[in-house]
């Protein structure tokens, strides 16, 4: 954990947060963010997106067999009410189109990051990742091993919770250790479901003692 303490957080959020009351942070802090910015949900700020002056950029791309094509635009100081108290963040618009010109993507954000040419595809990315990252974390509880579903079937009072909150744990320690230890993301990755490798070490350190995690986690 020493290696991510001293990087700032970005949050991703979708079109649901309470802008920018959920973002502004505590004790002065500014959070940093790319959030889903809808027009039903964000009038105001569409509104003054119809008058700004855009920054644009387009950027060709190869996926798979697929060549598509990005085009980024983006503003400064568009505004987020709240209450008396406007937050002035970026609105970012990521619109992606095929070889045929047909648009497979249209998307808009609003985020507190410094936007550059350099950089606004990376945040555009970022932005659409937490869909990524929200369906593959319910995929996998309720279909790779944690049977998030079954738990809440036990208990009439609290026990489901305690299940399940149980379940979220051992997910994020697993999707830790994936992300920042080596010795449990390399024998771990190539077998399914995703707990099949804790279920290997649950078998094995009942019938043998080991000195250490390195000598437990090493392929011999």
């Amino acid at each position: 954990m020493k290696r991510v303490k001293a990087l700032r957080r970005v949050y991703l959020g979708d079109d649901s947060v309470r802008l920018p009351a959920d973002l502004r942070g505590g004790a002065g802090e500014r959070r940093r963010f790319p959030v889903t910015a809808k027009p039903d949900s964000h009038k105001t700020l569409y509104d003054f997106m119809n008058g700004a002056t855009f920054d644009e950029v387009s950027i060709a791309r190869k996926e798979g067999a697929k060549k598509l094509t990005y085009r980024y635009r983006w503003f400064s100081g568009a505004p987020l009410p709240d209450g008396k108290d406007a937050l002035a963040v970026i609105g970012l618009a990521s619109p992606s189109s095929d070889a045929k010109g047909k648009v497979t993507y249209d998307g808009a954000f609003v985020t507190s990051l410094k936007v550059s040419r350099e950089n606004v595809a990376e945040i555009a990315a970022c932005a659409r990742a937490r869909w990524k990252i929200e369906n593959e974390s319910f995929n996998i509880l309720k279909n790779n091993g944690y049977h998030l579903e079954h738990n809440f079937g036990h208990g009439k009072q609290n026990l489901a919770m305690l299940f399940a909150a149980m379940n979220m744990l051992a997910f994020a320690i697993h999707t830790a250790c994936d992300c920042l230890e080596d010795l449990w993301s390399k024998p771990a990755r190539p077998r399914a479901p995703a707990n099949a490798s804790s279920k290997h070490i649950r078998t094995i350190t009942a019938y043998l003692v080991f000195p250490d995690w390195q000598t437990l986690m090493t392929p011999s």
